[in-house]
């Protein structure tokens, strides 16, 4: 089983602590995102629907940044389709209320 990792940034500091690959700060929120999840994602199409929207490259193997309107658009996707992805949900809602981003190290 890969890990799959997601960050969100909580302030500006944070931001800077992810463009140079700080991890464990207390500027950022980190954790992993289950197998389960990133499977209900991606066989839900939300990963492709978002990335081709914002042209983005949201997959396995990949690291992409959603900005605030993608995690937006995704997360009311996931409501939309009652997909139960409890961690990326919290990724989702914690970096639209900061207004920063959420990254996906897949």
């Amino acid at each position: 089983m890969k890990n799959r990792f997601l960050t969100v940034p909580l302030n500006e500091k944070g931001k800077e602590d992810y463009d140079f690959g700080v991890e464990g700060g207390e500027n950022t929120y980190e954790c992993i995102m289950p197998e389960e999840e990133f499977s209900a994602l991606d066989y839900s199409g939300i990963l492709d629907r978002v990335s081709e929207m914002y042209r983005l490259d949201i997959s396995e193997y990949e690291s992409e940044i959603v900005g605030v309107d993608a995690a937006e658009t995704m997360l009311q996707l996931i409501d939309e389709n009652k997909v139960n992805v409890p961690t990326a949900k919290r990724a989702l809602e914690m970096a639209i209320e900061k207004g920063t981003f959420i990254a996906f190290d897949l």
